[in-house]
């Protein structure tokens, strides 16, 4: 009898990753989609706006080829430790946290670009600014495959993606709508300020859960079901 009880317990406990099987797509997984899907336009805009900033910036601080080249791929540069260290990191306190801490340190760093007085403030600006957004990078494909249905994941994956070139798109707007602006409301002090600000979209993934993923592998079973 006892054992027949521990056969039936047994068979009863269900795995997190089992109840994606047959899981159908709902309202939840359309929301976390939309949060997920703004901010990877943020995350493109941001990495791309430096591009069209780029030649107001070399004109100010008088920069070199070399120099606008390298104020250009400071964010990507960033971006290789930044991923691993953020990889880390997300296995520690989880995909949410990370993301969310990934986009106000964005934030923080990018603004003080805003501020820059020479080639050297504004450079380390930027690496800053792309080791905190590799965080995003990293997490944000893994944790909306963690929160979809096995049938789904494919699909809805690569709507999450068209998000990129609609921030290249927002990106342009700004850039056209605020460069040629005279004075205090234009240039490309603005403009950055203006990109940074979206990472402010942090405080939306406050409504969107933990990877059930994630807390399964800590043996939060409870929690992920």
């Amino acid at each position: 009898m006892v054992n027949g009880a521990l056969r039936k317990k047994a068979e009863s406990v269900v795995q997190v990753g089992e109840l994606f099987k047959d899981m159908p797509f709902n309202s939840r997984h359309a929301f976390v989609g939309m949060v997920l899907f703004f901010a990877f336009v943020v995350e493109a805009w941001e990495m791309m706006i430096i591009i069209f900033l780029s030649g107001e910036i070399a004109a100010e601080f008088s920069l070199t080829a070399v120099q606008t080249g390298s104020i250009i791929g400071a964010i990507f540069l960033g971006m290789i430790p930044g991923a691993y260290i953020w990889g880390f990191i997300s296995d520690k306190i989880g995909r949410k946290k990370t993301m969310m801490y990934s986009l106000l340190l964005y934030t923080l760093f990018s603004l003080i670009s805003v501020f820059s007085v020479n080639f050297e403030m504004l450079y380390a600006g930027r690496l800053l600014a792309g080791l905190a957004l590799a965080g995003m990078l990293v997490c944000i494909f893994p944790y909306f495959e963690e929160m979809l249905p096995v049938k789904q994941r494919g699909k809805y994956g690569g709507y999450l993606s068209a998000g990129w070139p609609i921030g290249v798109l927002i990106a342009v707007g700004v850039t056209v709508l605020f460069m040629e602006v005279e004075g205090a409301l234009g240039g490309w002090r603005v403009v950055l300020f203006i990109s940074s600000l979206g990472g402010l979209w942090a405080f939306m993934l406050l409504k969107i859960p933990e990877s059930p993923y994630w807390l399964a592998g800590k043996g939060r079973q409870e929690e992920a079901k």
